[in-house]
């Protein structure tokens, strides 16, 4: 009956409607023949239907043999065998196996087995979309593969997730709060404040210095999970391309592998003006931050006051699932959901999910041999 109650209670809706109108048509004086000319129906049938609905209804009633309760043991020796042979096990091997079980029994089971296998095995990923470009920026550093003129051993790489644009590829020294506070400061003088920049846990980002000056220009911050690149997966890709118009860049000069400032920045300029983040005919960084309009005061007050709706509401309903006070691991994590959630109220990340469920394989087809 679960199986087709969805069917049936359809059918029963479809009938009760039928019967309905053509009562209706009926006491307009249209005679049952006609009325079940015009519904699809045979006179027998539409009075049947009549007939029950005086009775029941037309309550929805399962059809076919009834479903033998299966007995625990047969469950029991079933579920072990799935088990052996997994979610590649197919229904005449299960059937040679319990011939006593009815077909759509040992069907249904089988049926949940795999479906139960794709639930705990399936991988959920997310696929984000940055509508607008200035809006969100990330950071990272970079080593190139020998010091850049021999001095610089890291590089900054500031890029724009809106457009894909990498706004800073800046040799640096070190990896110090003071060399990263003092090139953004330059950057955001020179193209404006975002509204959030996303960086890992490198300490340097994390310096107070630097969330100082981020906090004087309206920016938030948005900080990685500990151990998680993929968070600022948007920077890293970045950070390869830059790498190989790098490469080309220095090889053309027959010095692969010797870096220059001057081979870095005409890499970043080449990714700006030749890349297509959006495809092969989609728009170039350059074209779309072309585009691009300064964030506003009332847009970084509006994203800032989104911030905080989400994050006392996310703080509440934390704490009261955790009741106590939350770890600066958990405080960290309601953090990067609240700007998250704000970044996606305010229209300036779309995010896709789709579940991707490995495919069926046995553990047996390694066992074969030539």
């Amino acid at each position: 009956m679960e199986a087709q109650r969805e069917r049936r209670e359809v059918e029963r809706a479809v009938r009760v409607r039928a019967v309905e109108l053509s009562r209706r048509l009926k006491a307009a004086g249209h005679r049952r023949r006609v009325i079940a000319a015009w519904l699809g129906a045979s006179v027998r049938t539409l009075a049947e239907w009549d007939r029950r609905f005086a009775a029941d209804r037309l309550a929805a009633e399962p059809r076919g043999r009834p479903v033998a309760p299966v007995a625990p043991a047969d469950a029991a020796a079933l579920a072990a065998l799935l088990d052996f042979l997994g979610s590649v096990a197919t229904l005449p091997v299960l059937r040679r196996s319990f011939p006593e079980l009815a077909r759509a029994e040992v069907e249904e089971r089988l049926r949940a087995y795999r479906q139960d296998v794709l639930l705990k095995t399936g991988v959920e990923i997310l696929a984000l979309r940055w509508t607008w470009a200035g809006a969100v920026w990330a950071m990272d550093f970079a080593e190139p593969p020998a010091p850049v003129d021999a001095s610089f051993r890291y590089i900054l790489s500031v890029r724009d997730l809106g457009c894909g644009k990498a706004l800073l590829w800046l040799p640096v020294p070190d990896k110090s709060a003071s060399v990263v506070r003092d090139a953004l400061r330059a950057l955001l003088l020179e193209l404006g404040a975002p509204l959030v920049l996303k960086h890992d846990n490198e300490g340097a980002f994390c310096a107070d210095e630097v969330r100082e000056l981020l906090a004087a220009h309206g920016v938030v911050p948005l900080r990685s999970p500990c151990y998680y690149p993929e968070y600022n997966g948007a920077c890293e890709a970045g950070i390869g391309t830059l790498k190989t118009y790098a490469h080309h860049e220095a090889a053309r000069h027959d010095r692969p592998g010797e870096w220059t400032c001057d081979d870095v920045e005409a890499a970043r300029l080449r990714a700006n003006e030749l890349s297509r983040p959006r495809g092969h005919a989609g728009p170039t960084p350059d074209e779309l931050w072309s585009e691009h309009c300064p964030v506003t005061r009332d847009e970084r007050y509006i994203f800032r006051r989104t911030v905080q709706a989400e994050r006392g509401r996310l703080l509440e309903q934390a704490q009261a699932d955790k009741g106590h006070p939350l770890t600066d691991k958990n405080a960290a994590r309601v953090e990067r959901q609240a700007v998250a959630a704000a970044l996606v109220a305010c229209g300036i990340l779309v995010v896709r999910r789709r579940r991707i469920s490995p495919p069926f394989k046995s553990r047996f087809w390694a066992r074969i041999t030539p």
